[in-house]
């Protein structure tokens, strides 16, 4: 399964979490909040990445979870 990128970015007095490649689209106000949000989104799946872009759109944190093969 493909991994699906969330990125977090400032909007206006809130901050928005947007599904890359796809329109979906949520706010939260304050950035944490955002943050939280979108892992909590991206735990739906099997791999994903929550990036966290500065006001002048350049990354500034990348969360991101792979699962690891299990070992026999």
């Amino acid at each position: 399964m493909a991994s699906v990128v969330y990125n977090v970015s400032q909007a206006g007095d809130g901050w928005r979490i947007h599904l890359a490649g796809d329109g979906v689209t949520e706010y939260a106000p304050p950035k944490q909040e955002a943050v939280r949000r979108a892992k909590e989104l991206g735990k739906r799946h099997s791999e994903w990445t929550v990036r966290v872009l500065n006001p002048s759109g350049s990354l500034e944190t990348e969360y991101t979870f792979t699962p690891t093969e299990s070992r026999r």
